[in-house]
């Protein structure tokens, strides 16, 4: 868990209030998220998807990509295309821990760009995607190692005209997804099935309503989440600019209530993740000093209301 002057920073910074807050010292959540935007100053955040409470977990490292081993309570984060860490929040005392730089020795420059990441729980391998087509490395899906960051091609995207910078792997059906917000308007934009074995995308909806920005011909997704039959869509745009996680129901084939992100600042990447009830759980668990934390949070955020 973050630490007290950390949390106390965020806090300060988003202006929570108290009732926000108490979400940090939750014993009990739902499958939920986890969820950040490439800037050092934004936290990982997870968010109660139900209550709509927001909680910073660690400060001072941002994620542009994030994928969750649920089986193992590790989630692995980029902090910027290159820079892979793993958190195993099964254990409350357990910091990040770096990989490693993303490499290859098919690349032709130092270090592979990393746009996604995913779990593939059925092959037990961490899962990337790749959006830019150099460095002797074509747009696909790549295995990244998580013992030394270094990569190996699994398959290629068809074409250049998408962008799946926004990926995730859904723990209980195997089934990758990603968003591509396209090269031009209109041009392979949109939520797509993956296959994992080929990297063929199959268009399952358009983009979300309200996803495409006021005299912009594109969308800009760059977080995708999936689980209990939800795909949740990630805009590194700030809160105040309209920055929202939209919602799609794979069942109905349909798109609900956009819920709002929790940063005041628009970013270049955004990055998510799905977690399970009782992943979320072990993530939760107060740290010793709960009790004062939380009296110390609840009077910040009261005193910020005034």
């Amino acid at each position: 868990m973050a630490p007290l002057g950390g949390i106390v920073h965020s806090i300060l910074r988003h202006g929570l209030t108290a009732a926000a807050a108490i979400g940090v010292t939750s014993a009990v959540a739902s499958a939920d998220l986890v969820i950040s935007v490439s800037d050092a100053n934004e936290p990982l955040w997870h968010v109660d998807v139900d209550t709509g409470t927001y909680t910073p977990l660690l400060e001072g490292f941002g994620a542009q990509a994030i994928a969750n081993d649920d089986a193992s309570e590790t989630l692995y984060f980029m902090t910027n295309t290159v820079t892979l860490y793993s958190w195993n929040y099964g254990n409350p005392s357990a910091s990040p821990t770096l990989i490693g730089n993303t490499t290859s020795d098919q690349a032709t420059s130092p270090f592979v760009s990393i746009t996604g990441l995913g779990w593939d729980g059925v092959d037990g391998r961490l899962v990337g995607s790749r959006t830019l087509d150099s460095s002797g490395l074509v747009e696909g899906l790549y295995e990244l190692s998580t013992a030394d960051a270094t990569v190996k091609s699994i398959a290629p995207f068809p074409g250049s005209t998408f962008d799946f910078g926004a990926f995730d792997i859904d723990a209980a059906t195997g089934k990758a997804y990603g968003f591509s917000d396209g090269l031009t308007s209109g041009s392979s934009q949109g939520l797509y099935e993956i296959d994992l074995a080929t990297g063929v995308p199959t268009l399952l909806a358009a983009p979300p309503p309200g996803s495409i920005p006021t005299g912009a011909t594109r969308p800009d997704i760059d977080g995708l989440a999936v689980g209990d039959g939800v795909v949740y869509l990630v805009q590194d745009r700030a809160v105040q600019t309209g920055g929202s996680i939209f919602t799609y129901d794979l069942a109905s084939g349909t798109y609900g209530t956009p819920l709002q992100v929790p940063w005041f600042f628009n970013e270049t990447f955004s990055g998510a993740t799905w977690i399970s009830d009782a992943s979320s759980n072990a993530l939760l668990v107060p740290e010793p000093a709960s009790a004062t934390l939380l009296l110390v949070i609840g009077a910040l955020g009261l005193r910020r209301r005034r």
